[in-house]
């Protein structure tokens, strides 16, 4: 956003003092000197931002998924990965009627915090590696489907909050944690807890990416 505030005000300022000279051409009268603000040499400036958080082949990353959601039937905010049952087939959707109107999160994909690993190592090898977990932003607990079954044991139906079945249940890194290394030539190999190819699969065609 910086990035784009900056350059948008160098571009009105430009336009502005070409606007200027030709008003001044036009008119018959000499045309000023651009103001001290205006830059006279765009080489010498440069964006104080990074590009990417990236050291040393290190990029933090994060994404929190926040809105407004309303079902007409559903449960009241639970701990569950997803926050609200957005999908027909969890476990207690409502038939009763039971309208939600609340603040939810994950609603277009899974809010989470991590980091990633791209580090040369010579000869066209690289370290690589991922470390992510999913995380509940208005709660900032970890994401954790697994404690919703407990919360909502021996609770009568009509009573309970929002669950579901997750594999996401509480640990320290409840998604991706994997390393191996990488070349362009000879492919990836990589070991740990990663994405499933069959998950992989079904992301493509889910109009949900997943959430």
């Amino acid at each position: 956003m910086k990035k784009l505030g900056f350059s948008a005000a160098v571009s009105a300022a430009l336009l502005l003092g070409c606007t200027g000279a030709a008003y001044a051409a036009d008119s018959g009268t000499p045309a000023t000197t651009a103001p001290a603000w205006v830059p006279t040499n765009l080489a010498q400036f440069k964006d104080p931002l990074p590009d990417s958080l990236t050291f040393y082949g290190v990029t933090f990353f994060a994404t929190v998924d926040l809105g407004y959601a309303y079902q007409t039937n559903g449960r009241p905010l639970g701990n569950v990965v997803s926050g609200l049952e957005f999908s027909p087939f969890t476990t207690t959707r409502n038939y009763t009627g039971q309208q939600i109107s609340t603040i939810a999160h994950s609603g277009l994909t899974q809010s989470n915090i991590g980091l990633k690993f791209d580090e040369p190592l010579g000869l066209g090898w690289s370290f690589v590696g991922r470390a992510d977990t999913g995380i509940d932003p208005l709660t900032g607990k970890l994401s954790d489907g697994c404690s919703s079954f407990v919360a909502n044991a021996g609770v009568t139906y009509t009573q309970q909050n929002s669950n579901a079945d997750s594999g996401r249940c509480g640990q320290a890194f409840n998604s991706q944690l994997f390393g191996g290394v990488s070349n362009k030539q000879y492919g990836t190999l990589t070991i740990g807890r990663q994405n499933s190819l069959e998950l992989d699969a079904i992301a493509v065609y889910d109009p949900l990416a997943l959430s």
